[in-house]
């Protein structure tokens, strides 16, 4: 199971036209706890930035999934809700997950996220998508052994399995 965080920096870097500007970046981290999210940043920012940056934020995300496919810059979050029977009950019961996937498009967000959705939940209804301002995914390392053609996600079978 992937512990979702996120973490927003504060640096100066150069901008498209070659100036110094302040941004604010956002990254999703998987990570056990806020001590691990925030030395993740820090690592993989202190290579990426000169001069003195500053983790802002650190929130903890509802996201439970994240697929991400390597020639890919653009995030997009969604809301995808199911119906599952109460056993006791009999009653119906809404669900709602969150799910990050990168991709080229809304359009090709949404077509990515209806393929990773097929058999892993039933009846899925993908409710709404929006492009985020998060610049990339720090993985946890045995995340690694998990890409399968380029994709990166939160699978139920390991390799071995399939």
């Amino acid at each position: 199971m992937h512990n979702w965080f996120l973490a927003k920096v504060k640096c100066i870097r150069e901008d498209d036209k070659g100036s110094l500007r302040k941004f604010t970046d956002q990254y999703m981290v998987d990570a056990l706890s806020f001590t691990e999210a925030e030395a993740k940043v820090h690592n993989l920012v202190k290579d990426q930035v000169r001069g003195e940056f500053e983790v802002s934020g650190l929130t903890k995300s509802n996201v439970t999934d994240v697929f991400q496919y390597s020639e890919d810059e653009y995030w997009y979050k969604s809301k995808v809700t199911y119906l599952v029977q109460d056993a006791d009950s009999g009653k119906d019961k809404l669900y709602n997950l969150y799910m990050m996937v990168s991709a080229t498009d809304l359009k090709n967000a949404y077509e990515r996220l209806d393929d990773n959705l097929q058999g892993m939940i039933n009846n899925p209804r993908i409710v709404q998508i929006q492009e985020t301002s998060v610049m990339g995914v720090i993985w946890n390392e045995s995340k690694e052994e998990d890409l399968i053609d380029g994709i990166a996600g939160d699978t139920s079978a390991t390799e071995e399995e399939l």
